[in-house]
This record gives C-alpha cells, sequence and structure tokens, in this order.
C-alpha cells in the first residue's frame, strides 16, 4: 500500500505543470489528494481519510516557494494567530483551501518581517514561516 501510494504521489508530481500561480494551489493540491485516494487508508466507516497534510507537503516539494504545509500545528498556530488579529476563528479539521486562506492573510503581514530575518538567505520564505507556525502550534498543546 504505501508503495502504490509513493508511486501515485510521485506520478501526479511529475505530471503538475514546472511552474504554479499562487492561486493553483488549492486545485494542484486537490488533484494530488485525488491521485492517491486508491492508496490512502479507510476510516472506520470505510471513507478514505483525507490527507491535506499529505498533499501539501508533497505539493512543497514541487513548488517550495508557493505552498502552505498543514498539519495539525500549523492549524493551531493559525487559530492563536487570527483570535490575536482579531480574524475569524478557523475551525479543526477545516480544510485546505481555507487554511490556505487565513495562512495567507497572515503571511503577508509577516512577510517583510521575515525576509528581514532571514540572515542565512534561506530561498524559501514560506518554509520560514511555516517553520514558526509549527514550533508555535506545538507550544500551544496542553
Amino acid at each position: 500500500m504505501k508503495r502504490n501510494l509513493a508511486r501515485a504521489a510521485l506520478d501526479c508530481l511529475d505530471d503538475l505543470p514546472v511552474t504554479c500561480e499562487p492561486s493553483d494551489i488549492i486545485n494542484r493540491a486537490s488533484q494530488l489528494e485525488a491521485a492517491c485516494v486508491g492508496n490512502l487508508p479507510r476510516n472506520n466507516d470505510g471513507n478514505v481519510r483525507r490527507e491535506p497534510s499529505l498533499a501539501s507537503k508533497l505539493l512543497w516539494c514541487k513548488y517550495p516557494a508557493l505552498v502552505p504545509i498543514y498539519d495539525s500545528h500549523a492549524v493551531r498556530a493559525i487559530q492563536v494567530l487570527s483570535k490575536l488579529a482579531n480574524m475569524r476563528h478557523l475551525e479543526n479539521g477545516t480544510d485546505y483551501a481555507t487554511f490556505v486562506e487565513f495562512w495567507r492573510v497572515i503571511y503577508r503581514d509577516v512577510e517583510p518581517l521575515i525576509a528581514e530575518l532571514n540572515r542565512h538567505q534561506y530561498p524559501y520564505n514560506v518554509r520560514l514561516f511555516d517553520k514558526r507556525l509549527w514550533i508555535l502550534g506545538e507550544s500551544t498543546m496542553a
């Protein structure tokens, strides 16, 4: 099963265009997840488990300068930051498109600071932001 999932994911990544617009990220993530559906684990009710975290991480391999990585830590961090910014609340179990919407609003505000603090000239400021979200989300676990 794991080998089939990896093959399906790699085939889908190969089929994606070399370049991508930020507005296409959601569609690309959906394509990638759909390509993997037959190889994904099933829930207790027999339905295929949705895997936006897997899809976003795989998609990041293809478009590292554009793709926000979705995982539970990042969701928790966005929830905290959106509350501090008096934004509407990001629900647990939210879909990737909604997560990206929140992520982009917050990223736009902090992007200049991240660029300024990027002393080692890491090529992907998006990933620097994701790493900070992961750390914040991990530390908010109770």
